[in-house]
Parts: C-alpha cells; sequence; structure tokens
C-alpha cells in the first residue's frame, strides 16, 4: 500500500487549501503529496517519508509572490531610466515602478510626453501609462507657443480704450495697444513693454521653434495689397522679439517682453 505524507511546518497542521506537490521518495519509492512553500520563502528540502518540507526565507533583494517549490527566490526587479519606485521590494512582491513626471510607459520602456504644436491645445494631459492627448485649437482660440503642454484659451479682447494691432492665430494672442503706448522713436514705431507679448522659444530655452512656409524658408510672409511684411524672429541676449518689417520703409514695429 502506497504511503501519503502531508508534511507541515513548524509542527503545525495542514490546511485543507495549503498547496501541495506530488514527489516521488528517492528512497522509498513512495509518493509523497508534499507542501508547498509560502510567499516570501523558497524550497530548502523536499519533503521525506519522515520529514516535512523545508523551507527558508528569501534573503535581502529577493522574493517569492507565490506558493511554491523552487530552490531559490527571485532577484528583486530595478526601476529603469524615468522610474521611480512605487512600492520596494518586501520578500513576497517584487519591486513596482512607474514613470517618472513627464513620461509614460511604451511598452517597454518610458518615453517623455509628447509636446502639443504650435496652434494645437491638451485635450488630455499625459499620466505615467498614457501620452498626451492633443487637438487643434478652434477659431478664436491660441496656445503660447511656449506652452507645450496647456489647453487653448480664447484671445484677448482689446480694452475700450485700445485698438488691435496684430490679429491673434492660433499660436499667440491678440496685440492690443492705446494710442498713448505708441510713441515715435527715430525712423521707427516702438509699443511699449506694456503691450501684450508674443514671445516664441521653447519651454526652458532659447531654442527658437522654425516656423517655415510651405515653399520656403521665409519664417513667415504676409502678404499686403502694396508691400510684403515679414515677421523674423530674432534673439537679443535672454530675450526674444518679434521684429516686423515693411520692406519699403525700414519701419519697425518691435514688441518687447
Amino acid at each position: 500500500m502506497t504511503q501519503v505524507l502531508l508534511p507541515v511546518l513548524s509542527g503545525a497542521g495542514l490546511a485543507a487549501d495549503d498547496p501541495t506537490y506530488r514527489r516521488t521518495d528517492p528512497v522509498t519509492g513512495q509518493q509523497l503529496q508534499c507542501k508547498s512553500c509560502p510567499p516570501g520563502t523558497r524550497l530548502g528540502a523536499h519533503c521525506t517519508s519522515s520529514r516535512e518540507t523545508d523551507c527558508v526565507a528569501c534573503g535581502p533583494g529577493l522574493f517569492t509572490k507565490f506558493w511554491n517549490y523552487i530552490p531559490n527566490c527571485l532577484r528583486c526587479g530595478a526601476c529603469s531610466d524615468h522610474q521611480r519606485v512605487v512600492r520596494p521590494c518586501n520578500g513576497t512582491v517584487n519591486t513596482v515602478c512607474e514613470c517618472e513626471a513627464g513620461f509614460f510607459w511604451d511598452e517597454h520602456f518610458c518615453r517623455r510626453h509628447s509636446e502639443c504644436k504650435p496652434g494645437h491645445g491638451v485635450k488630455a494631459s499625459g499620466t505615467p501609462h498614457r501620452d498626451t492627448v492633443c487637438k487643434l485649437c478652434a477659431d478664436g482660440h491660441f496656445t503660447d507657443i511656449r506652452k507645450t503642454h496647456a489647453a487653448c484659451v480664447t484671445h484677448s479682447a482689446c480694452k475700450t480704450d485700445e485698438q488691435l494691432v496684430l490679429p491673434g492665430s492660433r499660436w499667440h494672442d491678440n496685440v492690443c495697444a492705446t494710442c498713448d503706448q505708441v510713441t515715435q522713436k527715430g525712423t521707427g514705431t516702438h509699443i511699449s513693454q506694456t503691450t501684450t507679448q508674443i514671445t516664441i522659444a521653447m519651454a526652458q530655452t532659447t531654442t527658437l521653434r522654425t516656423i517655415v512656409t510651405a515653399q520656403t524658408s521665409t519664417l513667415i510672409t504676409i502678404a499686403t495689397a502694396q508691400t510684403t511684411t515679414l515677421i523674423t524672429i530674432v534673439t537679443a541676449q535672454t530675450s526674444t522679439l518679434i521684429t516686423i518689417v515693411t520692406a519699403h520703409t525700414s519701419t519697425l514695429i518691435t514688441i518687447a517682453p
């Protein structure tokens, strides 16, 4: 008659739902029902007809999540680039990592959240598990070209004592000024620093976004009935200016930050 041994740990009775596994005693040839080792431990020695299963606790940096009879604990995982530890490995659960702020998990690694293009605003903000979703700004709305993770906002309305100098687009606000804010300086016309600013720059850097037309490398060409007006993007030390140059008169309208 085949003997079946139900070994237990620490002399405690074997619960009905405790996981077990079958093995053949190499000495007696008997079929044994050995108890598996609980999470946080590994198999030290199989049970025999006279000895219970020997389980050994996992050491630092090691874990087992399930009941098992494996000879070695598993090594705790390490977070990869642009990840942070959400829950450290504790012997029964592996390290839990999550993409840090500004990144999301894309199959095998953390990718930086996409930046919305000029004229596009955030429809759904990025999370550690999902990229940013962008949408084209509707008519009458814009996003500051420096804010690549902002929602579209409505163009500002000029005050009662102001005139519209430059109509807003999807990538900049309306530019308004009062008569008092417009002062003659030499051959140019200067709009004082209190005027609405249009600053075109990459977020956190003075690198400029290059805006090109479909056929040429001209930055922005605004055609009028009698002349051609160019908007030229220039930098002055740490500031970014938009200078509107009229082709025939050399008149400068400088919008300074």
